[in-house]
């Protein structure tokens, strides 16, 4: 994989969870916007999807750490954020780790029934959005916070290796051993 094809595949990703956000937003009536105060509760979203809704204003998806993600711009990841949020809504799926499991894996079919094959830099790269982001969090208790790197890692290593990398990157603040998983310093 060469940086050239990793940005081909973060620019279809990004068109097709855009698309994916816009249609359910056509289908709804409402639009999202990125905001540093969105809903972190199912409880939460599920009202604020029905004010949305009844009045038409956006829902709420979050804007943090929209900066280094698979999406080519915060505005890509808020796409993702709301086409993700909806679905929890429509699919009455809760926040918790299985829940997140299952709308990871209802996420990718629907990238598979568009064409994008299991073997795919945007299939690997949705994987790791979805999927090893929420075993990440099951393992540590947090997101990663450069979710770009996390996924590079997953696509080279694993999930496995991703989430290791996370642990020595991002908890250990310097505590841990001098590299990550893939040889770089840490």
């Amino acid at each position: 994989m060469t940086g050239r094809h990793l940005c081909i595949a973060r620019r279809n990703l990004t068109s097709f969870v855009t698309e994916r956000a816009e249609a359910t937003a056509r289908r709804l009536g409402f639009g999202w916007r990125g905001s540093e105060l969105a809903p972190d509760s199912f409880a939460e979203l599920q009202r604020e999807h029905r004010s949305s809704e009844l009045s038409g204003l956006p829902l709420r998806v979050s804007s943090h750490f929209c900066e280094r993600t698979i999406y080519n711009s915060p505005d890509g990841n808020h796409a993702m954020r709301f086409w993700h949020d909806t679905s929890h809504v429509r699919l009455c799926l809760h926040f918790t780790p299985d829940d997140e499991m299952e709308l990871g894996c209802y996420h990718l079919e629907v990238l598979r029934t568009h064409g994008f094959v299991a073997e795919s830099l945007e299939h690997r790269l949705l994987h790791a959005d979805t999927i090893g982001q929420t075993l990440c969090n099951a393992t540590l208790g947090r997101f990663p916070i450069d979710q770009l790197h996390f996924a590079g890692i997953a696509m080279r290593l694993g999930v496995a290796g991703a989430i290791e990398d996370v642990a020595r990157r991002e908890l250990t603040d310097g505590r841990g051993a001098g590299t990550s998983p893939d040889g770089e310093a840490a």
